[in-house]
């Protein structure tokens, strides 16, 4: 079965996780409240699932979205208002209060999803690091130009791509046209 990473920035609920994924008959999910902690392991393990809430001790779900490696799908639990938001493929969210057989049978679909997928040859393609560097380098420019944070900034970058239709990489290519140098 696919390795499952549990990170909440409490690390108490992320070892309740990991209880429940344990009782439900998965192999033991690894624990941790660091994201940037979450995404070194998983830079090991070729496809699983990161179960995660809206924030670890160190970076925001959407900073661990955007680095996940190929071969990995997201579980986000968070608050009801983001469940509205459109999700990238491979990334699904529940209501943070969600435990038992709901948050099972989301876990087990995503990780058959990834199944089928990788046989397909479909898995999500990691990013480039030039388009990494373009994403990095937008964030900079609305971090000085628009005075924003750097959360700020990213969710301003995935909020405008999901408005325009356009992905997280030419959103980021658009801000560099029109603010760059």
């Amino acid at each position: 079965m696919a390795d499952i990473i549990i990170v909440f920035r409490k690390i108490e609920e992320a070892r309740s996780v990991r209880a429940d994924f344990i009782r439900w008959g998965f192999s033991p999910p690894a624990v941790t409240s660091s994201g940037m902690r979450a995404l070194s392991l998983a830079a090991g393990i070729k496809k699983g699932l990161i179960v995660c809430g809206y924030r670890a001790a160190d970076i925001s779900w959407a900073e661990i979205a955007d680095s996940l490696p190929a071969g990995f799908a997201m579980l986000l639990l968070a608050r009801e208002p983001l469940l509205a938001e459109p999700r990238d493929q491979g990334i699904a969210c529940l209501p943070l209060s969600v435990r038992g057989e709901e948050l099972r049978q989301e876990a087990a679909r995503l990780l058959e999803e990834q199944k089928r997928s990788a046989r397909k040859g479909l898995a999500r393609p990691a990013r480039s690091r030039e388009d990494s560097e373009a994403i990095a380098r937008a964030k900079e420019i609305l971090m000085e130009k628009k005075r924003m944070r750097e959360p700020e900034a990213h969710r301003y970058l995935q909020k405008t791509a999901m408005e325009t239709g356009s992905t997280l990489v030419e959103t980021a290519c658009m801000v560099l046209e029109l603010f760059g140098p």
